[in-house]
């Protein structure tokens, strides 16, 4: 059942990325049990015709050839010695980022994280990205992490304070889309007290962070819309060296809005991306490896930009604005720099 069934049930690919043999490790297990068992079974064998310790020597001499054999005929097929596909993929993906303005990539899994972690750390490449990875952003003590410098990258923007995000505090926040009339009735009745306690416009990012998800009363922890608006800094936004349409023949929205619906609720990590982005003001550049699932692109999928191997985060639809790729970036990195 760990052995030939698993084999059959997993039905693996030949193209895999590392050996996947862990997979198998309740057939080792028992496999390294009959092998004691054979050679207990050797060594009783020799001790009718030879004393104790000698036997067990021979059967121990003899039960060697077999693993020196083993890595006579495999060592080449494991040997890694000039391969390199791997670090230089993981600098290709720092390579996509921009080099100006301490750009943040978001990975998710292990083979787009660790690549990228080994460059920075033994070869000292591009260690002005900072790489955050979603699948530990869910935690207080990688938050943590990010809240601090590493290498030549500053802190990545998140300004709660620890006690907001510490494990079992905003675990997960409700989208609560059928409150936002309740909401808009109260700026009309009393729009002094609703700005007071909600700010201008409440389903901005900036004000919903701030006074909803962050908020001391636990019936305000919710995101009141499935529809957040952001209010671009259109100066910053022409700065930061991103590409902007053509189609919109230079006039950039005042601004963008960030669709949740369908939506039941909100992650930790997804709060901390949300974060950033309020934060970054677009003038630290924000990538997504391509490697990370549509599942763990919140709703920032339809301003994704590619420019290499990663997706940089965008305050327009270019998915509507078929801008979805910077060619000029795109080339230059591929040609250049990849």
């Amino acid at each position: 059942m760990t052995g030939i069934a698993i084999v059959v049930y997993l039905n693996q690919t030949p193209s895999q990325p590392r050996e996947r043999d862990y997979a198998y490790a309740g057939s080792f297990y028992a496999y390294a049990i009959w092998i004691g068992m054979g050679v207990a079974g050797l060594v009783r064998l020799l001790n009718k015709k030879l004393s104790e310790t000698p036997s067990a020597v021979i059967a121990s001499i003899a039960c060697l050839i077999v693993p020196i054999q083993m890595a006579g005929q495999t060592w080449d097929d494991h040997d890694r010695s000039d391969r390199y596909a791997c670090r230089d993929i993981g600098q290709n993906y720092l390579n996509s980022c921009q080099t100006k303005g301490n750009p943040i990539i978001f990975t998710n899994g292990d083979n787009d994280t660790f690549p990228l972690w080994y460059n920075q750390e033994t070869e000292g490449f591009r260690t002005d990205v900072r790489v955050c990875n979603l699948s530990y952003l869910q935690t207080d003590w990688y938050i943590d992490q990010m809240k601090r410098p590493a290498y030549n990258s500053p802190s990545v923007p998140i300004t709660w304070n620890r006690l907001e995000y510490v494990t079992g505090v905003n675990e997960y926040i409700q989208v609560r889309p059928e409150v936002k009339e309740t909401i808009l009735a109260l700026y009309k009745s009393n729009p002094a007290e609703a700005k007071k306690n909600f700010g201008e416009n409440p389903f901005e990012l900036k004000n919903i962070l701030k006074h909803w998800v962050r908020s001391d009363k636990e019936e305000f922890k919710i995101i009141p819309t499935d529809s957040i608006v952001i209010k671009l800094d259109k100066e910053a936004i022409k700065r930061s060296g991103m590409m902007i349409p053509d189609s919109l023949n230079g006039v950039i929205p005042d601004y963008m809005t960030l669709s949740l619906k369908g939506k039941r609720g909100i992650s930790k990590s997804e709060l901390m991306m949300l974060e950033m982005i309020a934060e970054c003001n677009w003038e630290r550049p924000v990538y997504m490896a391509i490697s990370v699932g549509s599942e763990n692109h919140l709703c920032f999928s339809d301003n994704f930009c590619q420019e290499g191997l990663a997706y940089r985060i965008t305050p327009f639809n270019t998915a509507k604005l078929g801008a979805r790729m910077d060619s000029e970036k795109m080339y230059n990195n591929i040609m250049n720099k990849f």
